[in-house]
């Protein structure tokens, strides 16, 4: 009900079992609601609002906590739709939509249904939104709502920017600039060194402590969840994520951050922000430089990957410079947890900015990377005349690691079950190193041949045989007199749904 004189009058009936359904922001208004009906045994009131209302309006209102609103929810995730779920919300849409049927069939059109429900980001009021006229801006409705799909701002800013205090909204910025998942222990210590790098400063006299502040931004904005040895938060939504970013994509906003979580999560999560061109190009390296500065004193995971986003970025600093003197003279041993993609987009455009050719020559010995990283290497330095000896180091190393793993690299290639004797699996092998010839220009055919000599065909056919032996089952053949049912899958019964509406 919308209209508070028909609910309250409503009521009135007495002994006339009613259920009321009341879908609306939170006000005094429900409060007086929720009182009558306590005292009205036949009558029933579903109240639907967003989790994050309900958790303020309980920690704000002594009225709302009597009721005890939260004890009492039902909470419905959108991550946890089945896609069958999915299609009816969008079906329902479609049938109340005022838009035109020619619209409308734009998204029955070669099953463009399907790329909406599967879509990471689908939310049901972001469809309802994207089927309202005033979305449209004079594109077709295929368009928009993959547009509204992509780019979720229209459903997330009113709860963000509205809904949520600044407390709640650096909350939501910690976890999203953790990775998206972030133990609770981590959380509320972030938390709290957040709010002094935020400044913050209550304007109410509402708790700010991490106890009171995650209350209102779970089951909305942030989903709580609770394993068997640790409790951890991630984004209720991938949206939520996609939203926010586009809020801290920025210098000041990721130094804040970054002082307050501390961690290998959140400096990664800038490296790949501004490498997927998230920032700005002069804020990219503003943050490249705070990085450094504050992990470029010794060789650690942070380090590591503050080196890596300067490098890519291709600007020479004073704190880039002071990174590869450090990096230089690194102990070999401190390296060994840390990520070899990282390692080798380092040593691929390094060297133009001093790193020496003993660092090269130490961390390639160590037998870190496999093929596919030392072929990076080796195509970025390639042409450096000084780097003939390092060049020599990294293919005898590359042909190790292809030796050590050719049985993999060939029975993980495309088409190996289908071979079924040993000419098959001698032609496919021959294929096969053929192809890293092409892939791996370095190798001489005295590596390909050696690469195929120590290539055991017995443990191939073996491979092939224990596989078909796993999925050769018994067939029963009988004629049967009954009819054959064939069984409907999820997709086709929304195969159906969507066809029959176009029908």
């Amino acid at each position: 009900m919308d209209q508070n004189s028909q609910c309250y009058s409503g009521l009135r009936s007495a002994g006339k079992r009613q259920l009321i359904y009341w879908h609306n922001e939170l006000t005094i208004q429900h409060t007086r609601l929720i009182e009558q009906m306590k005292n009205e045994p036949n009558k029933r009131l579903i109240l639907t609002s967003r989790s994050n209302i309900i958790n303020k309006a309980e920690i704000m209102s002594q009225s709302f906590r009597s009721f005890g609103l939260v004890r009492r929810q039902y909470i419905v995730r959108i991550n946890r739709y089945s896609r069958l779920t999915k299609a009816k919300m969008l079906y329902n849409h479609f049938w109340h939509s005022e838009l035109s049927e020619e619209k409308q069939r734009e998204i029955i059109t070669d099953d463009f249904y399907n790329k909406i429900i599967d879509h990471r980001n689908f939310n049901p009021r972001l469809i309802a939104f994207s089927m309202t006229a005033e979305s449209l801006v004079e594109e077709s409705l295929s368009k928009s709502v993959y547009r509204h799909l992509e780019n979720p701002e229209q459903i997330w800013d009113h709860c963000y920017t509205v809904q949520l205090d600044e407390q709640a909204r650096i909350l939501v910025k910690l976890c999203v600039a953790a990775g998206g998942k972030i133990s609770e222990a981590s959380l509320a210590i972030a938390y709290e060194s957040a709010l002094m790098e935020y400044g913050f400063v209550p304007t109410t006299n509402q708790p700010k402590d991490f106890a009171h502040t995650v209350k209102l931004v779970c089951n909305s904005l942030l989903a709580r969840f609770i394993s068997d040895d640790d409790i951890f938060y991630t984004h209720y939504n991938p949206s939520v994520s996609d939203f926010v970013i586009g809020k801290i994509a920025s210098y000041s906003e990721a130094r804040r951050l970054i002082n307050s979580l501390d961690s290998l999560k959140v400096v990664i999560f800038y490296r790949d922000l501004i490498k997927f061109k998230k920032v700005k190009r002069n804020e990219s390296e503003w943050i490249s430089e705070f990085l450094l500065g504050k992990y470029g004193s010794r060789v650690d995971a942070m380090f590591i990957a503050a080196l890596d986003l300067a490098i890519w970025l291709e600007k020479e600093t004073e704190p880039l410079k002071d990174a590869i003197r450090v990096f230089n003279g690194f102990q070999l041993d401190s390296l060994f947890p840390y990520s070899t993609t990282m390692l080798s987009n380092i040593l691929g455009k390094g060297y133009i900015f001093g790193i020496n050719l003993a660092t090269y020559s130490r961390i390639i010995k160590a037998g870190f990377f496999d093929y596919d990283d030392l072929s990076y290497i080796y195509n970025n330095i390639e042409d450096e005349d000084r780097f003939a000896q390092i060049l020599f180091l990294i293919k005898e190393k590359l042909v190790e690691s292809l030796a050590e793993n050719i049985e993999d690299i060939i029975s993980e290639s495309d088409g190996f079950y289908d071979c079924y004797s040993k000419n098959d699996v001698d032609s496919f092998v021959e294929s096969v190193i053929g192809s890293l010839a092409d892939e791996y220009e370095m190798l001489t055919p005295l590596d390909l041949s050696n690469l195929k000599g120590i290539t055991s065909f017995s443990s191939l056919l073996e491979i092939i045989e224990t596989r078909q032996g796993d999925s050769d089952q018994p067939v029963e053949r009988f004629v049967s007199s009954q009819p054959i049912v064939r069984t409907v899958s999820e997709q086709d019964i929304i195969h159906d749904m969507f066809r029959n509406y176009q029908e």
